[in-house]
């Protein structure tokens, strides 16, 4: 083969790797390291929500102990800090 023919053909190559990475990149939501790389994130988040919650109910707790047990005061101060973010029904913040 002579050189123009192996440009040509080398292009062409080229062209048909970019196609298949494209490719690839579509099925990439079922490669396993993708995969174990998206489950090990979740259960990270997973872990910081937990302690946020834990953190936010400890502080509840300890308000609604200087505050004596008084619910009325307790629900003033929650709508004060959580605005439209207060479930009224529990008493707390809303589920995402």
């Amino acid at each position: 083969m002579d050189r123009t023919a192996l440009v040509i053909k080398h292009a062409h190559l080229i062209r048909e790797l970019e196609k298949l990475r494209q490719e690839l990149a579509a099925y990439s939501e079922q490669d396993p390291v993708e995969m174990e790389k998206k489950r090990t994130e979740t259960h990270h988040i997973y872990a910081e929500v937990n302690k946020f919650t834990d953190q936010i109910l400890s502080m509840e707790g300890w308000l609604k102990h200087q505050l004596g047990g008084d619910t009325d005061q307790m629900l003033h101060l929650k709508r004060a800090y959580y605005g439209d973010e207060l479930d009224e029904e529990e008493s707390s913040l809303r589920e995402l």
